[in-house]
């Protein structure tokens, strides 16, 4: 059946989501201009993620439980592993089931005897021969949030044999659990504007605390490079300001660490204006501060492994990775970064918020697809934009960009048509955390307006279907198969549309 007024795309199928690999990620950052703004944003979002759960959500029977830690919607993702389905399961293991009767083949325990304290987090990697890496992590039972964690990556043989690896062993140059690392000013004890600057104009150094221990970002999956390397997402348990690329050899030992902090030079002067006084302008950068620094915390920038954020190091093909961090103050948009196959921060890009890029082409000549969301809202809660889809060069720079023109909230009705309000006057915001390109170049990407959109590879729209409603999703990844199919979530259903 094709979508009336549409070409390209056909529904070749649409089932109710309770298929075990979908993701619920509902987070969205705006610039918070006082508390006002912040009440107001808050309590919307938590609306639409109560609505929405309440509306569609079928929990897996796996059980495997979510870290305790709030502020987040964890990820469940299994994987396929040759002719089986990896599933993450409780105690940090893995049921591994038979891929065509999804009966259970293994159960895979790499801490022996479960520990219901110990949690799988994030994605399954599956490489080239087989093998299974996920992240594992032990939370304190009471005070999850504040007392040590323990993290390990655990790598699964095809054979079901298991290998794990400390993080602490795998990032041996981070500060230790009870070094003091610098946070951010408190607004408690430093009134605005920041940052505070002592008698000699240089900025106050921003309270400290104990890190605490690595441990991975517990939306992150690692990811595996053409020759065997793997790539984690790693910060501080009580400070994402402290995080890292690591890379790691098949062997499970250390190959580099990179930390995210002090190679962004982009704050005060930059990205937020120098012109804050003491009763003008106090959400920006005082008068005096130097170029480059972040606001909240006087030193240059730190870009984020936010546990609320669905990014996942992407392997390159010259061997480097790329990984999409959060940072605030740049309108919460984060950057993405990229490092060569030695570790070295070789370029950045200003968008990587919750945001895994697809790459497509050889090592000489490849090209990355990104969301690129400008976050923000007028005084009536109605979104800004722009919010654009846009391609990158392999050194970073944008090649073109397609913008949401759609201004129009649909939903499907029981008769098939649809009802529409005009309320979104700039657009809406692509609500995917990965999008998909085919052999030809297209870029397929799913919107908040309901919409899953064929994108040329010279950045013009070749088609569009709607699938069912124009509502906040949830940051799920769009698929392909090896016929062409295109896999989207939309609306609690998994929507198969191909060619007919």
């Amino acid at each position: 059946m094709r979508d009336p007024g549409r070409s390209g795309f056909g529904v070749a199928a649409s089932a109710f989501h309770g298929y075990r690999s979908l993701r619920v990620l509902f987070d969205y950052p705006h610039v918070i201009r006082d508390q006002n703004d912040l009440r107001k944003i808050f309590e919307r979002k938590m609306q639409e993620r109560q609505e929405f759960i309440d509306r569609y959500f079928v929990f897996s029977d796996s059980d495997w439980k979510p870290p305790p830690l709030f502020g987040f919607e964890p990820m469940f993702e299994p994987a396929l592993a040759g002719d089986l389905i990896a599933i993450p399961a409780g105690g940090g293991g893995l049921s591994l089931l038979d891929r065509s009767t999804g009966a259970v083949k293994r159960q895979v325990m790499p801490f022996g005897t479960p520990n219901p304290d110990t949690y799988v987090v994030g994605g399954l990697a599956v490489s080239d021969d087989g093998a299974i890496y996920y992240n594992a992590v032990k939370f304190d039972p009471d005070h999850p949030d504040q007392m040590p964690s323990q993290a390990w990556l655990v790598a699964v043989a095809p054979d079901g044999t298991t290998r794990t690896a400390d993080y602490a062993a795998l990032n041996p140059s981070a500060p230790a659990a009870t070094a003091s690392c610098f946070g951010i000013y408190d607004i408690m004890a430093t009134p605005l504007p920041w940052p505070p600057q002592n008698p000699d104009g240089s900025p106050m150094m921003p309270p400290s605390a104990p890190c605490g221990p690595q441990r991975p970002g517990l939306n992150a999956t690692p990811a595996v490079g053409p020759d065997g390397t793997i790539f984690l997402a790693t910060r501080a348990h009580r400070n994402p300001r402290y995080s890292y690329v690591l890379a790691v050899k098949p062997d499970l030992s250390p190959k580099w660490a990179t930390s995210l902090r002090d190679y962004l030079k982009d704050g005060c002067g930059v990205t937020t204006a120098i012109d804050a006084t003491a009763d003008q302008n106090m959400f920006h950068c005082k008068v005096g501060t130097p170029m480059g620094v972040e606001r909240n915390t006087g030193l240059m920038p730190a870009a984020h492994v936010d546990d609320s954020s669905s990014s996942t190091p992407v392997a390159l093909p010259d061997g480097g990775v790329l990984y999409g961090a959060f940072t605030g103050y740049n309108g919460s948009r984060g950057h993405l970064l990229k490092f060569d196959r030695a570790g070295a921060i070789r370029a950045s890009f200003d968008f990587g918020w919750d945001s895994t890029p697809a790459v497509h082409g050889g090592a000489d000549n490849y090209k990355i697809v990104i969301k690129d969301n400008h976050y923000g809202q007028d005084e009536n809660g109605v979104d800004l934009g722009p919010f654009y889809i846009t391609q990158l060069d392999s050194s970073l720079n944008a090649e073109w960009r397609f913008q949401s023109s759609n201004t129009m909230s649909c939903a499907r009705q029981p008769d098939g048509s649809k009802m529409c309000e005009d309320d979104h006057p700039n657009g809406f915001e692509w609500c995917i955390n990965a999008v998909a390109v085919d052999r030809d170049g297209t870029v397929y990407a799913n919107s908040e307006d309901g919409n899953t959109y064929a994108i040329t590879a010279q950045g013009k729209l070749r088609d569009s279907i709607f699938l069912d409603s124009a509502l906040g999703a949830a940051y799920t990844p769009i698929a392909l198969d090896h016929s062409g199919r295109v896999f989207a979530l939309n609306a609690g259903h998994l929507w198969v549309l191909g060619t007919k």
